[in-house]
């Protein structure tokens, strides 16, 4: 893969990049401290981008994992005093031991051409984060159980643990009614009254831990939604 070859093969290649770690609840990245001439990409762990509500209370919009780009305006061309517009503040936060690397932009940028079917999956990658979030739009104002079903697809297709049957996914520990509450932007309570209700439709197998039938969950959203899911969760990495 193309950061592999970039990243270890080439040792005079290592100026222009290195890896960071983190631990959980470590901030890996704000736009306060923001650079533009720096791209991070994760090369392991999930990590959850959080904004700033109302009342000054963080609240996680989006799983990061593998593959996945931080600071995705550092990719945009900059104007002079190096602040991209329309950018809101935001933070991603370690939800677990995580690597991210470091790569400097322009390094990356003008070698990616070196692999060009990579060059293609490095913004097929960045592309599909901005599909969930078109997705997520587009069904903002639809019923509370649509909102946490979509919430759970995004978590289990990112950071789901397929079991023996296959069909059974084990979400992670960190996966709670908060946590999907604030990705849905639904009340907690009602996240629960959700989780029930799933529960005995036969999408849960179990609630403690967290153990779903991704197929079932999948043909719950196909029948209440005007387009299919079964595309939108294809697992592009650039590694």
């Amino acid at each position: 893969m193309l950061l592999n070859t970039l990243l270890t093969q080439q040792d005079w290649y290592k100026p222009f990049w290195k890896i960071l770690y983190f631990h959980a609840n470590d901030v890996c990245y704000s736009t306060v401290h923001s650079s533009t001439d720096q791209v991070l990409v994760v090369k392991e762990g999930e990590l959850l981008v959080q904004v700033q509500n109302g009342t000054g209370e963080m609240i996680s919009t989006a799983l990061l994992n593998e593959g996945n780009v931080l600071n995705i305006e550092s990719l945009i061309e900059s104007p002079a005093d190096g602040k991209p517009e329309y950018c809101l503040p935001y933070q991603v936060v370690a939800l677990n031991d995580t690597e991210i690397i470091q790569i400097n932009k322009e390094f990356l940028l003008s070698h990616l051409h070196l692999d060009p079917h990579n060059y293609h999956r490095t913004f097929e990658k960045i592309i599909t984060q901005f599909i969930a979030t078109s997705f997520a739009t587009r069904i903002a104002d639809r019923s509370s159980d649509i909102k946490v079903a979509w919430t759970l697809f995004q978590i289990a297709g990112k950071a789901g643990k397929a079991l023996e049957n296959e069909s059974s996914i084990l979400l992670p520990s960190y996966v709670t009614p908060k946590l999907i509450a604030q990705m849905a932007q639904v009340k907690e309570t009602k996240v629960n009254s959700v989780l029930q209700t799933l529960h005995l439709t036969g999408v849960f197998a179990q609630l403690k831990p967290l153990i779903l039938n991704f197929q079932q969950l999948q043909n719950f959203l196909e029948d209440k939604l005007p387009f299919k899911t079964s595309e939108a969760m294809k697992p592009f990495s650039i590694f």
